[in-house]
């Protein structure tokens, strides 16, 4: 039987270039009282929202790629008559992400097709966490870059991770390798999932656990010390004060020795190091050692001052506030040098490890052939061998060096256990085109890098670090969109960027529950 008319309704309906009422019939049938609604509105809009999906996937685009301010995109359509509430523009930003997270789900066929054309992926896997606010885990295929999957979970216990990998597992099968870090839940959950499968140690993380066992408990206390004296605060507003009596200062003697005073100070304030944090870098512990060496110049421009019967006060006092350091007590004298003796060890298992790509920067790819494989074997080994040699000649001291016996046992026990993952063989697989050797990545720097990436795009919005609320409330999205940034994904999933809208609007009711599931938080 024909259809009636049921009712008339006008609505709105935002597009990226008008803003505009819509006249919708909806009919019902008189045999089963089913309702019709129009289908050509319906794939224009998400249901009961007046804005478009191509405003929608601009909008986030506007937002994430180009990284505007909410107001900047209110401004940016109001030029085009368009109105649109800050409060709205937000709500449409967390529905793109929404929306992309959808479309990346429904992909999983292509993404499995790739994969296959690859010959397999290699699991990345990573989180990133801010104390009491949860972990963010990504998944990731090294080979071809891809995003697998992301989501928030309560902490990295194996018993919140194994239900991902699980997933993971089902959906493209059992991967040719895993890269993690030395999380303990993490390598429980992944032995468990991808029993047999080859595991590597990332290589920064497996360093950076070193150091943090060689160091912590001297660190600690080294730096509790440092920071009691007070002597950073007062050599700033010594600096201070001495940039401010320069620029009334009339005596030619005086000027010249605040200058050389500020350049010293300037010497000692100048935070060093590679940027990598601790145990990288000993922030302390260089700060000591440029006190010490600065206290030795600033003597000198006292005894200047001294010779020239001319006392230039701030220099004075700027000599007393260094001397706090090493007679403040003997024990930080101490600290700072078992830290300096273990360092050197430290610095040597990061040259058994770089072989030919430096000491492990979170930047750097590390992948080595069979050839580079052997050597940095060869290397390990004989590390191993100085270690041994060195413990034999440690114990003629009678434990007089002690630290230094309970470092190299740190050490040996570390390499040891964790030499077969970190030196773990390449593997070889048969794709479409025959036979290829896939040289593994020895760290999981591509995981970091997208942290990295996100925080940057929370930095960029907020104008400050205070991001972590941003990450944990968008970071899920964030990290997948990452994928828009490989071509070949652009070209599988969307073909472009202009038709993102259209795919938006093709998503599936049940798939759109299931990304409201991971957008949540920890609940499967």
């Amino acid at each position: 039987m024909p259809l009636r008319v049921k009712k008339t309704q006008k609505r709105r309906l935002v597009t990226p270039t008008k803003d505009t009422k819509v006249v919708e019939v909806i009919k019902r049938c008189n045999c089963s009282n089913e309702t019709f609604v129009s289908k050509k509105l319906r794939k224009l809009t998400p249901q009961k929202s007046p804005y478009s999906f191509d405003l929608l996937a601009q909008i986030g685009r506007l937002r994430f790629d180009e990284h505007r301010q909410v107001s900047d995109i209110r401004r940016h359509f109001s030029k085009s008559g368009i109105s649109i509430p800050d409060t709205t523009a937000q709500r449409l930003c967390k529905r793109f992400l929404k929306y992309f997270t959808v479309v990346h789900l429904e992909s999983t066929p292509q993404i499995k097709e790739k994969i296959e054309q690859n010959g397999g992926y290699v699991l990345q896997i990573d989180g990133t966490q801010n104390h009491g606010r949860g972990t963010i885990m990504l998944l990731k295929d090294s080979i071809s870059g891809i995003r697998l999957f992301s989501e928030r979970v309560v902490s990295e216990k194996a018993d919140y991770i194994k239900p991902i990998l699980e997933d993971i597992r089902d959906l493209y099968g059992q991967p040719l390798a895993v890269i993690r870090d030395m999380g303990k839940g993490i390598a429980k959950a992944v032995d468990n999932v991808f029993e047999g499968t080859v595991v590597i140690i990332c290589h920064f993380h497996f360093l950076r656990a070193l150091g943090n066992r060689l160091f912590k408990y001297y660190h600690d206390k080294f730096r509790k010390n440092v920071d009691k004296t007070g002597v950073k605060g007062k050599l700033k507003e010594l600096r201070r004060n001495a940039k401010t009596r320069l620029k009334t200062v009339r005596d030619p003697f005086a000027a010249e020795i605040l200058n050389e005073l500020v350049g010293i100070l300037d010497d000692v304030l100048t935070s060093s190091g590679e940027g990598l944090g601790y145990p990288f870098d000993l922030g302390k512990l260089r700060f000591y050692e440029r006190c010490l060496k600065a206290e030795k110049r600033v003597e000198k421009l006292v005894e200047r001052c001294i010779n020239a019967w001319n006392r230039v006060a701030i220099a004075y006092d700027v000599h007393g506030v260094l001397k706090r350091l090493h007679k403040s007590s003997y024990t930080l004298a101490k600290y700072a040098e078992i830290l300096q003796e273990r360092e050197v060890w430290f610095k040597k298992a990061r040259q058994a490890l770089r072989w030919k790509n430096g000491p492990i920067p979170l930047s750097t790819k590390v992948r080595w052939d069979d050839r580079q494989l052997k050597a940095a074997r060869k290397g390990i080994d004989t590390f191993l061998e100085e270690i041994s040699l060195n413990q034999r000649e440690e114990l003629a001291f009678k434990g007089k060096r002690s630290h230094l016996l309970r470092a190299f046992g740190t050490i040996e026990q570390m390499f040891i256990e964790n030499r077969e993952k970190l030196l773990a063989p390449n593997v070889e697989v048969q794709t479409p085109r025959g036979k290829r050797v896939i040289k593994l990545e020895r760290t999981n720097n591509g995981a970091e890098q997208d942290f990295r990436s996100i925080r940057r795009h929370g930095r960029r919005l907020k104008g400050n670090k205070d991001v972590e609320e941003l990450i944990q409330k968008e970071g899920v999205g964030l990290l997948l969109l990452l994928n828009m940034e490989i071509e070949e994904y652009v070209k599988m999933v969307y073909g472009s960027w202009d038709v993102m809208g259209k795919m938006f609007a093709e998503v599936k009711k049940g798939s759109l529950a299931a990304a409201d599931k991971i957008f949540d938080g920890p609940n499967r």
